[in-house]
């Protein structure tokens, strides 16, 4: 978790970079919460009863990763 954790200090770092406009402040907001969103989806595995669910959770971070970097 602490690589996750490391990856979203970066990606605020690197959206408050992002110009002031409307179109720098909507992305940097994405980014932000779909960076986020690894994290938080990798915690809610830690604590799945079932593998089907852990695959689930997990399957969403990965989705929300790839996101993020698009």
């Amino acid at each position: 978790m602490k690589r996750v954790e490391s990856a979203v200090d970066r990606t605020i770092q690197m959206a408050l970079a992002l110009p002031r406009n409307l179109a720098g402040q909507e992305i940097g907001r994405q980014v932000i919460r779909s960076s986020a969103s690894v994290g938080a989806n990798l915690e809610e595995a830690q604590a799945t009863l079932s593998r089907a669910d852990y695959i689930h959770k997990v399957s969403l971070a990965l989705r929300e990763a790839r996101e993020t970097l698009y």
